[in-house]
């Protein structure tokens, strides 16, 4: 059995084990297949109790084979409104106050985590979008699945005020504590030299964020193209949300990080760089009506 894919659920049982909690309950919305990665799997080996959500049907068919004497498990996808997220913990009869709750829908997790006032997770695991630079303050106008995610900065900024430490970064994976959870186990947490707050993020986080040599220089033969074309994407996000200001600075650090690669990106061979550099010129001739906005 397969665990979680940057290691944040061994780090979180880890974590939960040095302030003397050994059982309680977790939540995961995307449980995914249980023969393949999936945060729940160290906690319902070592007795907790997990309450799954997983919207597509023949990965939700997987999980008949598997005990469900410390498993419950749906097969949906959560309601978008506010409230949805509330309103699915209400269905599962989730703890007030669970020990973690696993949060990664490929969009929607920053609405619906916003809305969330009647649960108080001891931790939370959620993911965000780390193409965006740390500068960027970015909540999608639209909350859908597969389509945008809130940027790191969003993120962290709206789990603080939610009453909520940064604690720990993987890849595109935040995890933050309660603040009442520190207080409580602040001995516990010193004694583990864990650090936790804002000058933490400030210091972890830029370094879970895209590297843009390695999205740009590492695609696949024959899609020099690809790279750009992420950002393209991300770009037209900032744009379709009306954030121009951080659309109009994010164009310009891409089209000078575009243009400082090319020795890395011809070293791939002719054609990718061919299709690299006709992607680039496309790239910067399309937006320079953003540059005078």
């Amino acid at each position: 059995m397969t665990d979680s894919q940057f290691g944040q659920s061994e780090w979180i049982f880890q974590f939960l084990a040095a302030c003397g909690i050994s059982e309680g309950v977790v939540f995961e919305a995307g449980a995914s297949s249980p023969h393949s990665i999936n945060n729940s799997s160290i906690f319902r080996r070592n007795g907790f109790r997990a309450l799954l959500c997983e919207a597509d049907e023949k990965t939700y068919e997987e999980w008949k084979g598997v005990d469900r004497s410390c498993l419950t498990i749906v097969n949906k996808r959560i309601d978008y409104g506010r409230r949805g997220l509330e309103r699915l913990l209400d269905e599962l009869q989730a703890p007030f106050s669970m020990e973690v709750l696993f949060f990664d829908i490929d969009g929607g997790e920053y609405q619906l985590l916003e809305g969330l006032d009647s649960y108080r997770p001891k931790l939370i695991c959620v993911e965000y979008d780390n193409s965006y630079p740390l500068s960027i303050d970015y909540v999608p106008s639209r909350t859908r699945h597969g389509f945008q995610q809130a940027s790191s900065l969003a993120m962290f900024k709206l789990m603080r005020s939610k009453g909520y430490k940064y604690l720990k970064s993987f890849f595109h994976d935040h995890v933050f504590i309660a603040d009442e959870f520190v207080e409580q186990h602040s001995d516990s947490i010193e004694r583990s030299n864990i650090k936790y707050g804002d000058n933490l993020f400030f210091d972890e986080a830029p370094k879970h964020l895209y590297h843009l040599n390695a999205v740009c220089a590492n695609q696949a033969e024959g899609s020099g193209a690809a790279g750009i074309d992420f950002y393209d994407w991300k770009l037209r996000n900032l744009i379709s949300s009306e954030y121009l200001v951080d659309a109009k600075n994010f164009y310009c650090h891409l089209c000078a990080s575009f243009y400082a690669l090319i020795p890395l990106v011809r070293s791939r061979g002719d054609t990718y760089f061919s299709q690299y550099v006709t992607a680039l010129e496309s790239f910067r001739s399309s937006y320079l009506w953003l540059v005078r906005c």
